[in-house]
């Protein structure tokens, strides 16, 4: 487009003799601004003087207009155009921020509104810095420039100018933490921009709100930077605009209105400067954190013992480069880690520096909720597979012999799924990782990839996320840090191009070489730990800027070839630790242990001796592929049933912690022969019949007296040579035709009586037997009484589990409660038969409260069940603390949030005696939206959300409860991962084959599913998992309590469904309150002091009164209320009968009293003021 007013200045005349009229405004700015200065005299603007901000800052404050409006500019546009100077940020900037800047700059001064389009999202604050910073240094008395932004971008505005301008820059928005001490007035009305300030910064909100003050002001040029598609762009009349975006402009339809084009125009392409990624990578415009590693014990040890093995064949003249390439890569890899460069087995937790700095940074982005990508060498995956599993962080791993349509499936999958995870990336697959990566962090582990190969992608990257960022491990002071220094100064020279001798310079790498050696003679004399403050070793490193790593001009001294006598000695490495499961059962070794299992079978541990591993690890490991096995067939544990009691012998570990750490099972598990290995599994102690004995040395060994009619017309000495080749190399080993004749043997063997005195000691067990405890110390006494206290007495077994008194006999724990109430409720003279001892172990205090407390507890389980005598509300409370009691609330959602989150003992039982007490209860009938479905999900309460409240199906409920098909609900419970953490539990009931299956799994790990028959089962596993995680006794879970069913929401809601009616024997509930209908997700450790708001619109409810409940005994008494405060030594109390003063028709009365000495404070304490005037006779 080519206004009037361009064309005006390109031909030289004066733009204000022909100005385009604008509805609404007559003339330009300019002579606005001049009409009102010459009216100043005779017209002010007044506005309300502005009030202090109130903390939260309300959604916008307009501008005030106090002071008197002030336009005594005296700046001519267009300026004489003058050559601009060039500033100090412009001689550090990047190319394409020089050219973009200028690019503004001539548009500036022809008058002509333009657009920058940054695809990069991050150069254009260096382009609108240096152009700003141009303009201003050249035209002192330049009016300042508007810069409106969007609220998030501020501060990043901010910083950039600061750094890249010289100007002073004022925010003006309604956010007092965005806005500078200047107030929006002084900005805006009063104060000369010439002389005070060169940038102002606003965002949309601010412009819309105070369009009628900021559009008229006299603006340099007006920068809208990114504003939403439907922001209304209108109304600004300034000299020049320039529209800044991060897409291409066609997705703005305001940007004709903002840059003036007419309705049938386009916008001219010259006016448009785009911002391409594969400029800002010609550039290097990036940028990585550059973390150093200080070396570990054993690498530094074998990094010195390097150097001085070398040291005279590297200096000889008759080195090649073929040995200094190879010298090279060994230096380099003993830089990175030990595990490259050595055959001997290392702890790669331990060995390298770098380890413990990077699962440093891996706990950092955990907590961050971060993804992330490791790039390392080729050779260093299956290291990072193993330091992965000890750091316990869920990862995905890239083999480097993978097809790209192999990496592309992991990429995608890594890509689809939420929260903190890592990809760990071979140096040959990062380009394709990088165009698709939607992670936040890049960890660079060695120097085989850098940003230089893939600078159009990390742009890409960077544009797609603000927060990304790469952080490079480099170890300190080592052949690693050399060639990454040398490489920074010499781009095309990569780390890995010193170990190819086709791709290196002789002298090149001779001399860093020596600056390994200088390094090493200077720093490398003591063992560095990991720094404490990480961070601040953290360095950021501008690719753009080559004078990070300056070049070393220290002269080389002979005494640099031969380490000082003070470095370290090379001791023999300690023993390593041996290698985890994850680290040890490679594809290869699991493939052979399968191997060797389809040959012996279980028990024959010592044909496993190649692997030295425990006999304990390797029965683990028989015990996942037997449990696997048996799934895959219909009815295993009823055809198999021998293998099925050997798996529940012997399953006493974390079955799924060791399956995830086992990377190559799906691919080894697929190749297992199921029936044959069960089968053989199965009939292994039959075996042993036949052979007679289990350590068997020679066919001799054999004794077939039991089974000489049964060898078939085989001559006997053939059967056994038979039998020791089976169980000397394998059954399977066999040819089929022997395989088949030795099962149909083994089938005899087992069906063939076994005479008493040929006892096969084989098959018998060991059963080890102890004393239960029957004599309880005070320690078990106190567990008694304080449980009785807390818990009551259901049953004895739950008695038994809530007091943790396992160990003792029932019989003894059930004689022991017997005798302590026995103990409590007879006479004082009955109490002497019992034993002094026993006597003593019970106060008084326990004495008069066990009987009542034990009676309160069967009434509130009694109670509990009462439908409809009790509220729901009610109901539930009493079902979690006859669950619980009133000491074990830990694992209850109900107690938990019924007290705040602060639960004790005598809150919990001073709310059930309230409701006992309740004499009057009322009933609140409440209509439930119809489309409530559609609101899910619901807060259940502080603890629990109701995602889907299911169908009912009429085959599944009791009386006590509905189990809706696809019911799903999130409650708070305790990780299986990270100890004393909470985290958010699906609870979900499918229909599995027309039964009923409960589900339970974490957010965080999908696949960790626990599944059971009922929600107590389900819970009870879940339990027994955390009892095993945690090594101690994880009290009882109440089920149906953590899948909410006994909520009063879901309650109601399922009395309002369709089908609830159907539901023969079901009880259903009363409620007495209204319940909340809340959208609001709960914060996983914070409690609301006061129940949410309603969200979803409901009819009045009505209220009916319900007949009080009958009550069973006095159970609690009643006692008179009140608090209790200790003021020491009371004096008796002065009673004065003021009965004969009511009669008195005076209008004034006094008393005068004396009282034994009393002190002050006590006084004070029980002494006010008060009008008594309502108390006298009227006039």
């Amino acid at each position: 487009m080519r206004s009037r007013r361009r064309t005006a200045i390109e031909e030289g005349t004066e733009s204000s003799r022909e100005v385009e009229q604008r509805p609404g405004v007559r003339g330009s700015p300019r002579r606005a601004a001049q009409r009102a200065q010459s009216e100043a005299s005779n017209t002010r603007i007044f506005l309300k003087t502005p009030m202090q901000p109130v903390k939260p800052d309300p959604p916008h404050k307009k501008l005030s207009t106090h002071v008197s409006l002030k336009l005594d500019h005296v700046f001519q546009y267009p300026p004489k155009q003058l050559k601009l100077p060039t500033t100090k940020a412009e001689n550090i900037a990047a190319n394409i921020s020089k050219s973009s800047s200028a690019f503004l700059c001539s548009k500036w001064l022809q008058g002509t509104n333009c657009v920058l389009i940054d695809e990069t999202k991050s150069i254009k604050y260096a382009a609108v810095s240096i152009f700003i910073e141009k303009i201003r240094s050249a035209y002192s008395k330049c009016p300042p420039f508007l810069l409106i932004a969007q609220p998030k971008e501020i501060s990043v505005w901010v910083e950039q100018l600061k750094y890249w301008t010289s100007q002073s820059i004022s925010v003006c928005t309604s956010d007092q933490s965005e806005r500078d001490t200047i107030t929006d007035q002084q900005l805006l009305l009063d104060v000369n921009p010439t002389s005070d300030y060169g940038i102002v910064i606003t965002n949309y909100e601010q412009f819309i709100n105070d369009r009628t003050i900021i559009p008229y002001r006299q603006w340099a040029s007006v920068i809208a930077d990114d504003p939403s598609p439907k922001m209304p762009l209108d109304g600004l009349f300034a000299f020049h605009k320039t529209f800044v975006g991060t897409e291409f402009f066609d997705e703005y339809p305001s940007l004709e209105t903002f840059l003036e084009v007419p309705p049938d125009a386009a916008v001219d392409p010259s006016t448009v400067f785009i911002i391409k990624p594969e400029d800002a990578a010609d550039d290097y415009l990036f940028e990585e954190n550059f973390t150093p590693c200080p070396m570990a014990a054993l690498q530094q040890a074998m990094y010195i013992e390097l150097l001085q093995e070398s040291s005279e064949k590297i200096r000889s003249e008759n080195a090649d480069i073929k040995d200094l390439c190879e010298f090279a890569s060994k230096l380099r890899a003993l830089s990175s880690h030990p595990f490259l460069a050595t055959d001997t087995p290392c702890d790669i937790m331990t060995a390298s520096g770098k380890v413990p700095v990077l699962s440093k940074l891996l706990s950092i982005q955990r907590n961050d909720g971060k993804k992330v990508a490791i790039f390392c060498n080729s050779n260093m995956v299956t290291a990072l597979h193993t330091i992965m599993t000890e750091c316990k962080t869920i990862y995905t791993q890239i083999e480097a012999n993978s097809t790209e349509n192999e990496a592309n499936i992991l990429i995608d999958d890594f890509n689809h799924q939420q929260g903190h995870r890592v990809i760990i990336v071979p140096a040959n697959y990062a380009s394709l990782c990088l165009e698709k990566f939607n992670g936040e962090t890049v960890f660079a582990f060695d120097t085989d990839w850098t940003p230089i190969e893939d600078g159009k992608l990390i742009v890409k990257w960077h544009a797609r996320n603000s927060k990304a960022q790469i952080y490079r491990l480099i170890t300190s002071d080592s052949f690693e840090y050399v060639s990454f220094a040398f490489f920074w100064n010499n781009r095309d020279k990569k780390p890995s191009n010193f170990e190819i001798p086709e791709k290196s310079d002789k002298t090149e790498l001779f001399n860093l070489i020596k600056d390994c050696y200088r390094l090493a003679y200077k720093h490398l004399d003591v063992v560095h730990q990991m720094p404490r403050m990480l961070f601040k070793e953290i360095r950021v490193l501008q690719y753009s800027d080559k004078t990070a790593f300056p070049q070393n001009s220290e002269p080389f001294l002979d005494e640099y070839w031969t380490m000082p006598e003070k470095h370290l000695s090379i001791h023999a490495p300690r023993q390593s630790r041996p290698l985890t499961p994850a680290q040890f059962w490679t594809e290869p070794r699991l493939q052979r242990y399968l191997q060797l299992f389809n040959l012996y079978g279980w028990g024959r541990w010592e044909k496993f001796q190649e692997f030295g591993r425990p006999e304990g690890d390797l029965q683990k490991l028989g015990v996942l592929f037997l449990k696997h096995l048996l799934k895959t067939v219909e009815e295993g544990d009823k055809i198999y049933p021998n293998v099925l009691i050997l798996i529940k012998e012997n399953n006493k570990f974390d079955q799924k912690r060791l399956l995830t750490s086992l990377a190559a099972w799906p691919s080894v598990f697929a190749t297992a022969k199921v029936e044959p290995l069960l089968g053989d599994v199965e009939n292994k102690r039959f075996f042993y019949r036949l052979i007679g004995e289990k350590t068997v040395t020679s066919p001799d060994d054999i004794d077939l007296s039991l089974f000489e009619n049964d060898l078939d017309n085989r001559k006997i000495d053939d059967v056994k040579k038979l039998l020791f080749s089976a169980w000397e190399d394998g059954l399977n080993s066999l040819s089929e035709e022997d395989q088949k004749y030795i099962r149909n043997l083994i089938q005899i063997a087992k069906n063939k009586p076994v005479k008493s005195d040929k006892t096969d000691k084989k098959t018998s067990t060991l059963i080890s037997l102890r004393s239960c405890k029957t004599k309880f110390d005070s320690s078990s006494h106190d567990k008694v009484l304080n449980t009785l206290m807390s818990y009551g007495f259901p049953s004895l077994e739950k008695f038994m589990q809530a007091a943790g008194l396992m160990m003792y006999s029932p019989e003894s724990v059930q004689n022991y409660v017997d005798n302590i109430i026995g103990f409590c409720q007879t006479s004082s003279d009955d109490k002497k038969k019992f034993s002094d001892n026993f006597v003593k172990r019970i106060v008084k205090y326990h004495s008069q409260k066990i009987p009542l407390r034990v009676k309160l507890f069967e009434k509130v389980r009694e109670c509990s069940t009462k439908f409809d005598e009790y509220s729901a509300e009610d109901i539930e409370f009493l079902t979690a603390v006859s669950s619980h009691g009133l000491g074990l609330w830990l694992n209850s959602p109900v107690l938990l949030c019924a007290c705040r989150g602060q639960p004790t003992e005598a809150k919990l039982y001073n709310r059930v005696k309230l409701i006992f007490e309740e004499t009057k209860r009322t009933k609140v009938i409440q209509r439930i939206p119809e489309d409530f479905k559609e609101k899910m999900p619901l807060r259940i309460n502080d603890m629990m959300m109701l995602r889907n409240i299911g169908k009912i199906d009429k085959r599944f409920f009791n009386d006590k409860y509905v189990y809706p098909i696809d019911y799903h609900v999130s409650v708070q419970s305790y990780s299986l991962i990270h100890k004393d953490t909470k985290v958010w539990m699906y609870c979900k009931i499918e229909l599995n084959d027309e039964k009923l299956n409960f589900v339970i799994w974490p957010d965080s790990d999908p696949n960790s599913k626990i599944e059971g028959k009922d929600p107590d089962d389900v819970f009870n596993q879940y339990r027994l998992q955390l009892q095993r995680f945690c090594g101690q006794p994880v009290t009882y879970i109440d089920g149906h309590e953590m899948y909410g069913l006994t909520s009063p929401l879901v309650n109601i809601l399922l009395q309002n469904m369709e089908g609830i009616d159907e539901l023969n024997g079901y009880q259903k509930r009363y409620f007495s309150s209204v319940i909340p209908l809340t959208q609001k997700w709960p914060v996983i450790g914070q409690f609301e002091k006061e129940p949410e708001a309603m969200v979803i619109a409901q009819p009045k409810a009505t209220v009916q009164t319900v007949p009080p409940a009958k009550s069973s005994g006095n159970v609690i008494p009643r006692k008179f209320k009140f608090k209790k405060r200790v003021f020491g030594d009371l004096p008796p109390p002065l009673v004065v009968d003021f009965a004969p003063l009511a009669a008195d028709q005076s209008k004034s009365l006094a008393l005068d009293f004396t009282t034994g000495p009393l002190t002050q404070s006590l006084v004070d304490a029980f002494s006010y003021w008060s009008d008594f005037s309502d108390f006298l006779p009227k006039d």
